[in-house]
């Protein structure tokens, strides 16, 4: 019996070991570099040439407004044109005859000076009309002005010809492009800015003296690098972006500047090329495994 007895204890502790051998084994087959991997989509650092814009508020008003005199006192005897009609320049707007008694006058023509859209008219057929009192305001809306009040601080760097990008908030879906052509030479003692008048091409007319604007300026321009804003961490005052290299993430802390629309400028911490994680970097730290998707 004792002979059985030593066997059994014997074969007993070399099956314990043999499985410990394969325990030892496999922990470390299952190291953390073989972890599943993080599937992110990915962008490259990109240079750009970056305006820096100024965002102001304005309001259209008419280019030109002109008021039509009569050439005599006299009497309208027929009216051609009425309050919102678009006239052209010396389009005939009525008929007038001298009113003398027992004397008889050709009729003397009123005519528009520029091309534009009625917003005033004293006319009615059978009426008066004086040398001293305009008969009708012309305004021309084509081209169209609108002005900006623009901060003493940033007059440095406006001119005249600079390109203006303006959205009206009764056409939001339209943007339309014009350009600087008058700055004010005088500040407004009040507010410290002086008015910006900016031209716009308005053919079909659609923009109106009197409606809100909101108007961009680029103020200057240099190259810069960018990133999509989707792939910018904050923590508290902390920036830092996932950087991707032979699968693995690698944090890096990083300073930005301007804001352009989708797409954010990197001061420092990247250099152009630079592959960055945007969807699926919440789920990364440093030395995750990665596989890029991009939507493929």
């Amino acid at each position: 019996m004792p002979i059985k007895q030593g066997i059994f204890f014997a074969a007993l502790m070399i099956l314990f070991a043999g499985c410990a051998r394969t325990e030892q084994k496999q922990s470390m087959t299952n190291t953390p570099s073989e972890k599943e991997a993080v599937i992110v989509h990915t962008a490259k650092v990109q240079k750009k040439l970056l305006n820096e814009p100024l965002r102001v508020f304005g309001q259209s008003k008419a280019f030109r407004t002109v008021d039509i005199y009569p050439k005599i006192n006299g009497v309208v005897v027929e009216q051609k044109a009425e309050l919102g009609d678009r006239v052209q320049k010396d389009q005939v707007l009525a008929l007038i005859r001298q009113d003398i008694p027992g004397m008889d006058f050709s009729l003397s023509k009123l005519k528009a000076t520029i091309s534009g859209l009625i917003t005033s008219e004293s006319i009615e057929v059978g009426g008066t009309l004086n040398v001293q009192r305009p008969a009708l305001t012309i305004c021309q809306i084509s081209p169209i002005m609108v002005t900006v009040p623009v901060p003493d601080i940033h007059l440095h760097s406006v001119r005249e010809g600079q390109k203006a990008k303006v959205v009206f908030d009764a056409l939001p879906q339209q943007t339309f492009h014009g350009a600087i052509y008058e700055i004010a030479p005088q500040l407004d003692a009040s507010s410290h800015s002086a008015t910006v008048r900016i031209r716009l091409e308005n053919p079909s007319n659609r923009i109106k003296p009197g409606m809100f604007a909101r108007i961009e300026l680029n103020l200057s321009s240099h190259h810069g690098l960018t990133i999509p804003v989707d792939a910018v961490v904050r923590k508290g005052a902390e920036k830092y972006v996932f950087v991707i290299r032979n699968g693995m993430a690698e944090k890096r802390q990083i300073s930005t500047g301007m804001i352009l629309g989708n797409e954010i400028e990197v001061v420092s911490g990247l250099k152009e090329g630079d592959t960055v994680a945007t969807l699926g970097k919440n789920y990364l730290d440093e030395g995750t495994p990665v596989r890029e998707s991009n939507g493929k």
